[in-house]
């Protein structure tokens, strides 16, 4: 009973971890949505908002950087939840072979009349 209670507790922290991750990319999306807003309304070229060609050149490094990490996160978590999935498909699989062993491990009783 209390591994199971461990297990659920994990499981809570992971759901936790994984609410925390969405609300992150919500505001993450939230702003870029705002960014984009703001460059339409503006009615400026992007090199005006930005204060000039190199201002602009910049801002497109500095939104080249933030999508390269991002990609490189996303990518990080996509495998760590594969990996999960993975682990969770393998233990149920050890779960029945364990079992079957289980079943078979003991000799066969005969009975003769």
């Amino acid at each position: 009973m209390k591994l199971l209670e461990q297990e659920k507790d994990l499981i809570v922290q992971g759901l936790g971890t994984l609410d925390r991750g969405r609300k992150w990319f919500q505001v993450q999306l939230n702003n870029t949505r705002e960014r984009q807003r703001q460059l339409s309304a503006s009615g400026c070229s992007k090199a005006d908002l930005f204060g000039g060609y190199d201002n602009l050149s910049q801002e497109n490094t500095a939104v080249q950087i933030r999508i390269d990490c991002l990609l490189a996160k996303i990518s990080e978590m996509t495998k760590l939840f594969k990996d999960v999935a993975d682990t969770q498909r393998e233990v149920k699989l050890f779960q029945k072979n364990a079992l079957w062993l289980f079943v078979f491990s003991f000799p066969l009783i005969s009975f003769s009349l």
